[in-house]
């Protein structure tokens, strides 16, 4: 524990596990949000409790083709990360994640939402890889299963708050739901940022 109470090592703690929570807040919502997009159409008004129980099973494959981009996003992050870096990797993600949440603002078709839904996806699988990575390769061994346990435990809490976010901000206002969303990865931005050290080629104690 004396290796966390260092200043370096706490400030990279807090930063790395403030970046894997909200990120995990934004896959969640995004990914328990996007059923409600396709199916109850975006510009649609806000919706009832009732009212979103009503579901059109024919969008379950189109869903199912959304949740592809997830693993192509991941692994498009797992090659990159070892080319052009982990930081360039992960900014890179967070902010075609904000721009991908911007274009679902406004009201496309069906194939518009489609893609762009995809491509959020995507990034934010990247962003929630980027997480674990970093706090694997910032911590030495003696500390490094502590830290990730760190980052899980605030992960799931943040998780769940995100399924509340695309089943009841959802309710009251669809795009304050992508709102919140938008802020948790413009924060996650921000703490990508402040941590300076480039983990690519680096030797792991």
């Amino acid at each position: 524990m004396e290796t966390l109470a260092e200043s370096d090592n706490l400030k990279n703690l807090v930063l790395i596990t403030i970046l894997g929570s909200l990120s995990e807040y934004a896959y969640y919502a995004i990914s328990y949000g996007v059923p409600r997009i396709l199916n109850e159409g975006y510009c649609s008004k806000a919706v009832t409790l009732l009212q979103s129980c009503e579901f059109d099973k024919s969008v379950l494959f189109d869903l199912g083709v959304v949740s592809l981009s997830e693993p192509l996003g991941a692994l498009i992050a797992v090659i990159t990360v070892d080319i052009i870096g982990r930081r360039k990797t992960f900014f890179i993600a967070e902010v075609i994640f904000l721009v991908s949440t911007t274009a679902v603002y406004f009201c496309g078709g069906y194939a518009y939402l489609m893609g762009f839904v995809s491509i959020t996806r995507a990034a934010a699988a990247a962003v929630v890889f980027g997480g674990y990575l970093l706090m694997g390769e910032y911590f030495p061994t003696s500390v490094r299963s502590f830290v990730i346990a760190i980052l899980t435990t605030a992960s799931r809490c943040t998780g769940i708050l995100g399924i509340f976010s695309a089943q009841y901000v959802y309710n009251h206002s669809p795009r304050l739901m992508l709102a919140l969303v938008q802020v948790a990865m413009v924060l996650c931005f921000v703490c990508s940022s402040l941590l300076k050290r480039e983990t690519m080629g680096a030797v792991i104690q």
